[in-house]
């Protein structure tokens, strides 16, 4: 909302703009819905051994450039990586394989669908999307972007019908993102190689601010937090190394508060690099190697967790995973399932995808398993 700072009109806003002489001033407020907190406090299981899960989503970002240009990040997961003696433990899939169309990695990350088949929507099983499946569950939800635009294609949009208990997106997205000018594609536009910078800020600030507050605004309840950020859209790669000391600070801080307690941190892209670099058309470079080879990373604080159920993730963190296999493994968090009976069980799970906490056999996977995946866009035995 833009402003003129009448009590009443900040009443009614989370995110607003104050007018000033210069270029104005957001302020940020998020009012804690007591009777929400009541409603999803009776549908929590109060055995979970995740009461929270913070999703970190970059649009286009392959792993080999999550570890060029969020160094700092990486070193964060790097000294957590594989540690049996600390409470948290990071995990890196490095085969992670996105596909073809973005939109069919959205939809199988998030509702767990083949937009390619829609068997994959009714059969008896039939999953859902995520969101509505979280707070059946008794989670409180909240996401932010900056990027102009709540879904992620008006294509199946139906299936994202279910909205956020508190979100904030437009205020931060760049609205000349969407150019019809290909000519300028470099400098204007989603692809734009500079940095982009709203209300004195980087866009992606913002972002960050919003989910701050509303970690400390819920504290005390179970949640899901999904940020999302589209500064790796663009052909150099490098715009989006600006973000690596804010996340990594926004990331510590909840640490350091203690408010990671019972807590999983995705990081995932849902692709490798939208434009596959400025030599994508090189078939055989590495920036079209790196086209389809996303990121997917997990914090987890494995307090309650045996020893056993650890262990089957990193098992698999060399098996050929996919966005598939991120919803399902959001299910087990959700439904507090981490052996196979009790997965076995869960209704609402892709056929598609399995759980890392589930033995993933690596030898039976390969991209003709996946109709997403076209032939020349896999790399799953190549890089």
């Amino acid at each position: 909302n833009i402003n003129d700072n009448t009590e009443k009109d900040l009443d009614n806003s989370e995110v607003f703009l104050i007018k000033n002489e210069g270029f104005g001033k957001i302020e940020m407020k998020i009012k804690r819905d007591e009777n929400l907190v009541n409603q999803r406090k009776g549908l929590a299981n109060k055995s979970h051994k995740i009461n929270n899960i913070l999703f970190i989503y970059f649009d286009s970002l392959s792993r080999p450039n999550f570890h060029r240009k969020l160094k700092n990040c990486d070193s964060l997961l790097s000294d957590l990586f594989d540690n049996s003696n600390n409470n948290y433990e990071s995990f890196e899939f490095f085969k992670y394989h996105t596909f073809s169309n973005p939109i069919h990695t959205a939809l199988s990350m998030f509702c767990g669908v083949d937009s390619l088949n829609e068997k994959y929507e009714n059969n008896e099983q039939k999953t859902m999307y995520i969101l509505s499946l979280l707070k059946q569950n008794g989670y409180i939800t909240a996401q932010s972007a900056n990027i102009c635009s709540k879904h992620y294609s008006s294509h199946n949009f139906q299936l994202f019908q279910e909205e956020f208990d508190h979100e904030n997106i437009a205020m931060f997205c760049e609205p000349n993102y969407f150019i019809t000018n290909n000519k300028n594609a470099n400098i204007k536009g989603i692809n734009s190689s500079f940095r982009r910078c709203i209300y004195g800020k980087d866009s992606f600030e913002h972002v960050i601010d919003y989910g701050k507050l509303f970690w400390d605004t819920y504290q005390d309840t179970n949640k899901f937090l999904k940020l999302s950020f589209f500064d790796g859209n663009e052909r150099t790669g490098e715009v989006v190394k600006y973000l690596d000391d804010y996340l990594v600070d926004f990331i510590i801080d909840i640490i350091n508060k203690g408010k990671f307690h019972k807590t999983a941190l995705f990081l995932v892209s849902g692709k490798g690099k939208i434009e596959a670099g400025i030599f994508n058309k090189i078939e055989n470079s590495e920036f079209y190697a790196e086209k389809n080879l996303g990121s997917w990373f997990i914090l987890l604080n494995k307090y309650g967790f045996e020893e056993a159920t650890i262990q089957n993730i990193r098992n698999n963190l060399q098996n050929f995973v996919t966005p598939y296999d991120i919803y399902n493994t959001m299910l087990s968090f959700i439904n507090n399932c981490y052996d196979t009976n009790c997965y076995n069980n869960i209704k609402n799970k892709s056929k598609k995808g399995n759980s890392i906490f589930n033995i993933i056999n690596g030898y039976e996977r390969n991209c003709e398993m996946y109709s997403e995946i076209e032939e020349k866009d896999c790399h799953c035995t190549k890089y």
